[in-house]
């Protein structure tokens, strides 16, 4: 059985390395906030497409591990099928329809 002063010790250790872990992910927060910003900008996507797209990819990362929600899934797929019938057949640039 560890002593209170052991755990503190290992409590410390954690924390400690907790920090590093986290210091190291921000550099990769921030290229995804840069990433989501571009597409923004761009108008390549909207935050709204943006988050149904990363929702979808989280479910086939999911369902490869075998935990797929279908219905979450359908949700996805379905809007953008509502997407893609606002563009009009005759935008040149094939740009989503407000």
């Amino acid at each position: 059985m560890k002593t209170l002063e052991e755990k503190r010790n290992f409590a410390k250790q954690y924390i400690s390395s907790l920090k590093a872990i986290e210091d190291e992910m921000e550099v990769y927060k921030e290229q995804k906030r840069d990433l989501r910003n571009e597409f923004r900008e761009e108008g390549w996507l909207t935050t709204h497409e943006i988050a149904a797209t990363v929702r979808a990819y989280r479910l086939v990362v999911q369902a490869n591990k075998g935990s797929l929600d279908l219905d979450e899934l359908w949700d996805n797929i379905e809007m953008f099928k509502t997407q893609i019938r606002e563009v009009p057949l005759n935008s040149p640039s094939g740009e989503f329809s407000k």
